[in-house]
């Protein structure tokens, strides 16, 4: 039977993270900067007052929309 040659693809960390109690915290991923918008969209909906942040990273330039 052949060698099969395992490649190191992802590596995946656990990383403690304080959030203050008066304050929520959703986290998520996304290959798609589509799906961050319909996030951004959603929040927005539900409670247009809130503030919030998003970040998306790794998308080709001519992906962005100014």
């Amino acid at each position: 039977m052949p060698k099969v040659e395992h490649k190191k693809l992802m590596e995946l960390k656990l990383v403690p993270i304080k959030i203050a109690e008066a304050y929520n915290l959703t986290i998520g991923h996304s290959y798609f900067i589509k799906t961050v918008e319909d996030i951004d969209d959603i929040i927005v909906g539900t409670s247009p007052q809130v503030k919030f942040g998003l970040t998306f990273c790794e998308a080709l330039g001519s992906c962005l929309r100014a």
